[in-house]
């Protein structure tokens, strides 16, 4: 017979674990952590309580993406399987927040800033054109749905890291920024987004932190494509004005290929 899972129960011995563990602050941090602190342990139960009841609501909006495909509504799970794409981001974006709440914030962002680019690893780099690119697993979301702050912080920590390895990356002044939506081949055409309804300004802020465009009303046009492939997938190229003719006739059909700068010398 198995348990019923108590959140409350659970978090109380995480909380435990967390403070018998050997964890120290930063010496540079300002903040003191007080892990027998009160107030603390009741906030981090809170959370625990809502990161529990969001988790119940990704299991309930897996199960009718399942039931509907089992009944051959191929349609209706797609529709569904976005809601689930929805909830689940909010679940993540509650499991990021609980270690902050167990412990040290300085440690828990430090930690999770390693975990989440090897777990929604975006592949960035150069086309053989020299143009900047990058391939995000996933769609990316609806606007007013979903939670554009997960792929944020995913493509902003990929961003970094690839940013950090670059001897140079110069501003593309006057761009294209073209935003190639790849949809699973099974996906019905009709379930395509349209393209007004996709959160892009996610990406947009990311290029434009690390000056790699000028997001200037003059200075940068968007290009929206959607095709089919093999999974579902967004592919992201920073292309000059001046050589976008090239990329719709030579690139923009073709399999993506993403170099190291290095290669391109």
């Amino acid at each position: 017979m198995s348990q019923i899972f108590n959140p409350k129960e659970f978090a109380c011995r995480y909380y435990e674990l967390i403070c018998n563990s050997k964890e120290e602050t930063p010496k540079n941090s300002k903040e003191e952590v007080r892990m027998t602190d009160p107030k603390k342990q009741e906030r981090f139960n809170q959370e625990i309580d809502w990161t529990y009841k969001q988790f119940q609501k990704v299991y309930s909006s897996i199960n009718e993406v399942i039931q509907k495909s089992d009944q051959g509504n191929l349609e209706g799970a797609y529709q569904s399987a976005f809601e689930l794409a929805a909830e689940s981001e909010k679940f993540t974006l509650l499991t990021r927040r609980l270690p902050e709440y167990a412990g040290s914030r300085y440690q828990a962002h430090d930690i999770m800033d390693l975990v989440i680019p090897d777990n929604f690893p975006v592949r960035i780099g150069f086309t053989p054109e020299g143009w900047l690119g990058m391939v995000i697993p996933t769609l990316l979301p609806k606007k007013r749905k979903g939670s554009s702050a997960y792929i944020y912080r995913s493509i902003y920590l990929s961003m970094d890291r690839f940013y950090r390895t670059q001897e140079y990356l110069k501003c593309c002044d006057e761009s294209v920024i073209v935003f190639k939506h790849v949809y699973h081949h099974e996906r019905p055409g009709r379930l395509y987004r349209n393209h007004d309804n996709i959160e892009v300004s996610t990406v947009i802020d990311v290029l434009d932190m690390f000056r790699l465009m000028n997001d200037s009303a003059l200075g940068c046009e968007h290009y929206y494509y959607s095709t089919a492939g093999d999974d579902d997938r967004t592919e992201v190229f920073v292309v000059p004005k001046d050589e976008f003719a090239i990329w719709l006739a030579a690139a923009k059909d073709r399999p993506t290929i993403l170099l190291d700068e290095l290669l391109l010398r």
